[in-house]
């Protein structure tokens, strides 16, 4: 079964292994895309790269040189992973709502042969309250609770996730939640308010540089700590 939503810090042991193998007060808007991120050992880093539009077009992993490329169609969002040997191993098409968020996400993995389907249902302040994943073999549905804009419990059967948030603190790129949406699909689907500071047992924390963009992310759970950093292109 696999849980795309259900944010259990899993995600930060799978992504660790894997890398082994603004706005200004100003007269104008300043948009910033992050265009690194790398952890304590700073060997260990994903590159950010953005096409004409400035929408994200590849995540480049280094040392392992494994890519996951996207590409835009309309309302449609490609996504492919290719090794470090320049085979294609992953395949996702990502259907987008109006307003930007994940719809459908289909995955197709070439080499294990699963496939996923994942389908979310929004309400009208464009807040998921469903998602269900389909596989060969077994179909789970996640169902989600909102308040003050942002999600608070995510449930899944017996098991449930529970939230809390810096609600002085305004949603931003380099959120645990964003960025772990962006490194999985390259879209987003929470769709929170505030900068998330907990999920289940595990604790988040945030460094901001003098801008006011998080420059680091601190995430601890029993033993375990992990600190993403992250560094910018502004226009």
């Amino acid at each position: 079964m696999k849980k795309l939503r259900l944010f259990l810090f899993a995600t930060l042991v799978a992504f660790t292994a894997f890398f082994a193998s603004c706005k200004k007060n100003n007269t104008h808007s300043v948009q910033c895309r992050i265009v690194s991120l790398y952890t304590n050992d700073t060997n260990n880093k994903i590159l950010f790269n953005y096409n004409s539009d400035k929408k994200l077009s590849a995540l480049i992993y280094k040392p392992s040189n494994y890519q996951t490329l996207f590409t835009y169609s309309g309302n449609l969002l490609f996504k492919k992973g290719i090794d470090s040997s320049g085979t294609i191993y992953r395949t996702d098409t990502i259907v987008l709502t109006p307003s930007g968020l994940i719809s459908t996400h289909a995955e197709h993995d070439l080499k294990g042969g699963y496939y996923f389907y994942d389908t979310m249902t929004y309400d009208s302040y464009d807040h998921i309250i469903r998602g269900v994943t389909r596989s060969q073999t077994d179909v789970a549905a996640d169902t989600y609770a909102w308040s003050n804009g942002d999600v608070i419990s995510a449930y899944s059967g017996s098991h449930s996730v529970h939230y809390t948030y810096y609600t002085d603190k305004k949603i931003a790129e380099g959120d645990y939640t964003k960025i772990q949406e962006i490194l999985s699909f390259g879209a987003h689907y929470m769709n929170c308010a505030h900068l998330l500071k907990s999920a289940g047992d595990g604790n988040i924390s945030y460094s901001f540089d003098t801008d006011g963009k998080i420059s680091s992310m601190t995430m601890k759970q029993d033993t375990n700590t992990e600190v993403y950093n992250y560094t910018y292109t502004c226009d």
